[in-house]
């Protein structure tokens, strides 16, 4: 039989296609890696780390700016 996987409803190449999977994969992980700078930025303020590293990955640069306004609980 045939294997049904998620690719199979939405191939990654619907989302980025080959020319720009390259790019599309680059912007993902900048995106990440600013959600885990957000989350370091919010624990520094005495803000839970854990609650922050999810705000961190799904909103990534407004994440890190809703971390830098928020005030410090030190």
């Amino acid at each position: 039989g045939t294997m049904i996987t998620l690719h199979t409803f939405f191939p990654l190449e619907y989302a980025f296609p080959l020319p720009l999977m390259p790019l599309g994969i680059g912007l993902m992980t900048l995106h990440c890696i600013i959600g885990v700078v957000a989350a370091i930025v919010a624990q520094r303020r005495g803000l839970s780390f854990r609650r922050w590293i999810w705000i961190g990955l799904l909103g990534g640069t407004i994440a890190l700016i809703a971390a830098l306004r928020t005030p410090s609980k030190l």
